[in-house]
């Protein structure tokens, strides 16, 4: 059984404290390697949550309660693409290697979402 943090993820932004405690149980039960990345974002790019995840961290306090360790870097690696690469027997370099020089290869800035979708 695996955890999709596709609406989990809203509380990054609204309240990391809930988010943090939602993650601790889910994480607790099933562990990291169970929980997979999912935003639900449809009106903006989802790279501000994608960024909170990078820099989240629990607090000491919730890790000694539920017993799991701290998101660390590969913790975050798994959560927002490893582990579904291994449920569909794939690895994350394979599955880059297979997009490699499509529409979406290589770098690109993106705008913040909030700066132009409502001048329009």
């Amino acid at each position: 059984v695996y955890a999709n943090l596709e609406t989990t993820t809203a509380l990054l932004w609204q309240a990391p404290g809930r988010f943090a405690a939602a993650l601790a149980l889910l994480m607790q039960w099933g562990g990291p390697e169970k929980l997979l990345w999912g935003t639900g974002c449809t009106v903006t790019h989802p790279q501000h949550l994608i960024e909170l995840m990078w820099a989240f961290r629990v607090c000491d306090e919730l890790l000694d309660r539920h017993g799991i360790p701290q998101i660390d870097e590969g913790v975050t690696r798994a959560i927002l693409g490893g582990n579904y690469a291994r449920m569909i027997g794939r690895t994350v370099d394979e599955l880059r290697a297979r997009q490699a020089g499509d529409a979406w290869d290589g770098e690109r800035q993106l705008a913040p979402p909030w700066s132009s979708w409502m001048a329009a």
